[in-house]
């Protein structure tokens, strides 16, 4: 049974061949071979341990059977001191009764204890034939175990130095497999990282870029929350000024520069502020009682596209536009993605 068992699992191991499907990865023929391997690695390490369990279960009997051949051995060894015992008795009793009793008495008693001894010793030899037989036996099957034993242990010799040349195959396929990996994954980063360059040469950030002013000259009052439209276009790249309203309107999102110019009306008190979806960006105050002067300011803001940006009046204030020499105007720039 062992034999068959050794056979099936020695002629159980697959071997694998390389896929020869065009559209297969590279690596299904390592995966798989990886996969078989440790698929025989079980079943011989399942095998190891029922052939482990078989041998010293034959062990135990091996050892079993031994002791009952030492009582064997005794009880034919006390059988023939029995035998020896016996025979000297007999010996006394008929010298003892020959001397004793008559002749008639003594050849009756004679003839019935040659009968007796006659019978004892036909069982005696029935009984030692059958432990002879028994003992023949016993030979027989310690030699038969003994015979299966070198099997198993030629067996188990066989099965590890198959393992040992599986555990090779392993290795040197798993450091090629390995090997490969990473000789592929540097080749894959630096295309990665020429690709990456040529994209960030490629990209371009997009012209976006208004400026526009007043387009009436004199003076110019304006409410709190007032929107301040500057209805004159100078600039309008991307499109994103609206001069009906006077709001900005970012169609790339990005970070952009917002720059207001105003000139106060003489003796006049000028709030102003460049809002973000309602929040304020920059603020600014001027006063000046003499003269026309006109300020500026700037401001930074990350747009997200579709977002507003507008100038508005904080408190009733008066601009004052000039063609020739004084413009309230408004500018922004997209300067960064």
């Amino acid at each position: 049974m062992w034999r068959w068992l050794v056979l099936l699992v020695l002629l159980g191991t697959t071997h694998a061949a390389e896929p020869s499907c065009p559209v297969c990865s590279k690596y299904d023929y390592e995966v798989s071979l990886l996969e078989r391997v440790l698929s025989n690695e079980l079943a011989l390490k399942n095998t190891l341990e029922k052939i482990s369990e078989t041998h010293a279960k034959v062990e135990d009997t091996l050892k079993a059977i031994q002791v009952e051949n030492v009582k064997l051995n005794d009880a034919m060894t006390a059988l023939e001191v029995k035998k020896i015992e016996m025979d000297e008795r007999l010996e006394i009793n008929l010298n003892s009764g020959i001397t004793n009793v008559s002749e008639a008495v003594s050849e009756k008693m004679k003839t019935n204890v040659q009968v007796f001894v006659a019978k004892t010793e036909k069982e005696l030899k029935h009984t030692l034939d059958k432990i002879s037989e028994t003992h023949a036996k016993v030979e027989d099957t310690l030699k038969a175990i003994q015979g299966e034993n070198v099997t198993l242990n030629d067996a188990m010799t066989a099965l590890e130095v198959k393992k040992k040349e599986m555990d090779e195959m392993l290795k040197i396929n798993v450091s090629e497999a390995v090997s490969e990996m990473k000789t592929n994954v540097q080749v894959l980063v630096a295309k990665t990282e020429k690709e990456l360059e040529a994209m960030k040469e490629q990209i371009v950030v997009p012209l976006v870029i208004f400026h526009s002013r007043l387009h009436i000259n004199g003076k110019h009052t304006l409410i709190a929350n007032q929107a301040v439209v500057f209805k004159t276009v100078l600039v309008n790249e991307g499109r994103g000024y609206d001069p009906a309203t006077g709001h900005f309107t970012a169609s790339v999102a990005g970070v952009y520069m917002f720059a207001v110019q105003y000139c106060p009306y003489t003796a006049s008190h000028v709030f102003v502020e460049i809002t973000h979806e309602g929040k304020p960006l920059q603020r600014s105050y001027h006063y000046d009682k003499d003269s026309y002067p006109c300020v500026s300011m700037q401001a930074f803001a990350k747009v997200a596209m579709g977002e507003k940006v507008w100038v508005r009046i904080m408190y009733s204030s008066d601009f004052w536009h000039y063609e020739a020499e004084a413009w309230s105007s408004f500018a922004g720039l997209l300067v960064h993605l």
